[in-house]
């Protein structure tokens, strides 16, 4: 059975002898494959999922290895990572768990396409409407995302935009002006709130190529 004392003499030994060295954990049930650590003489360590499909080993990388697992995996990471593996193995059709993965990752990348071109086309629109639509467009797309900084920028665009500047909220994105946006932060100087400036002019300039 692995531990980190076993793997770390693994990644010495490897060193010493100038080879790669390999042991795998013993505590996992018969088929259902088992987790490798793989030592390389440059001190490279990582895990690996072994497994037989078609009477032929297929190794599936998980990870490097770190025994705090901050930049890597911990042995208790990997052991659950391959329980992971192992369920969706189990749960496809033939047992295929590169393609299985390949089509997980493929599926998810199109949804993350899909939710870009949607938040993309949303702000396009948005700059063809008012000034006030673009930037609550930003907020909500800050939203979606459930960033903590999403509160913030709502607040400073309503004290600082709709609120202060009622005309220009009202004024067709395209056609607001730098002038305008210069006037927009000069004023919140003026107001002594000079320290929020840079984080508006920040957060109205991601609103526009959103």
């Amino acid at each position: 059975m692995l531990t980190d004392k076993a793997i770390e003499k693994l990644s010495v030994d490897a060193k010493r002898q100038h080879t790669v060295k390999q042991k795998s954990d013993d505590d996992e049930k018969r088929g259902f494959g088992r987790l490798i650590v793989r030592a390389q003489p440059s001190g490279n360590v990582r895990f690996w999922y072994r497994y037989r499909q078609l009477n032929k080993w297929v190794f599936l990388e998980l990870g490097a290895y770190d025994r705090k697992g901050e930049a890597g995996l911990s042995l208790a990471g990997a052991r659950l990572k391959l329980q992971e593996l192992i369920a969706k193995r189990a749960s496809s059709n033939d047992g295929d768990l590169k393609t299985h993965l390949q089509e997980e990752k493929k599926t998810h990348r199109l949804a993350v396409e899909r939710h870009r071109k949607a938040i993309a086309d949303e702000a396009e629109q948005a700059k063809e409407s008012t000034f006030r639509k673009l930037l609550q467009t930003y907020v909500e797309h800050l939203e979606k995302l459930e960033k903590q900084s999403a509160k913030d920028v709502r607040n400073l665009f309503r004290k600082n935009v709709f609120d202060a500047w009622p005309e220009l909220s009202a004024k067709k994105a395209a056609d607001v002006t730098v002038p305008e946006l210069t006037e927009v932060l000069r004023k919140m100087i003026n107001n002594g709130v000079g320290r929020n400036t840079a984080k508006l002019r920040s957060y109205i300039r991601a609103a526009y190529p959103m």
